[in-house]
């Protein structure tokens, strides 16, 4: 579920790409929600837009932000869901910069996935995706 700035929809795609070495990547943004169950995922690039304790409904976007994003409770669902032994890291992505809060979103992030490294999307970021361990 996604809409342009005017309201209509417009399609979006999310990716699961399999690379012998990193694994299984799951990479997954400008949505409202994910209605799907993912397997055996060693990682997960995922949006985590805004939160509703941050976000103010006076905001010219709201309506936007709201029907095109994923809130950080539907992200932590979605990671609840879709975590598994196999995960090392998750990435969050498109963090609205006036409705999130990234330590608190990666905090948050890292008590749902435990042992897998989390970490906020930011330029020129580089993350090792392995998918063993060591």
């Amino acid at each position: 579920m996604h809409t342009n700035a005017d309201g209509t929809e417009c399609t979006c795609y999310g990716f699961l790409i399999s690379h012998p070495e990193m694994g299984r990547l799951l990479y997954i943004t400008d949505t409202e929600l994910v209605k799907w169950r993912f397997y055996d995922v060693h990682q997960i690039l995922v949006e985590a837009n805004y939160s509703k304790k941050i976000i103010q409904e006076d905001d010219p976007n709201y309506e936007h932000v709201c029907r095109g994003h994923m809130e950080l409770e539907t992200t932590l669902e979605f990671l609840k869901v879709n975590k598994s032994m196999d995960l090392r890291n998750v990435v969050l992505l498109h963090l609205s910069d006036d409705n999130s809060d990234a330590e608190m979103f990666a905090a948050r992030a890292k008590e749902v996935v435990g042992m897998a490294d989390v970490y906020v999307a930011d330029e020129g970021m580089e993350v090792e995706l392995n998918k063993d361990p060591f």
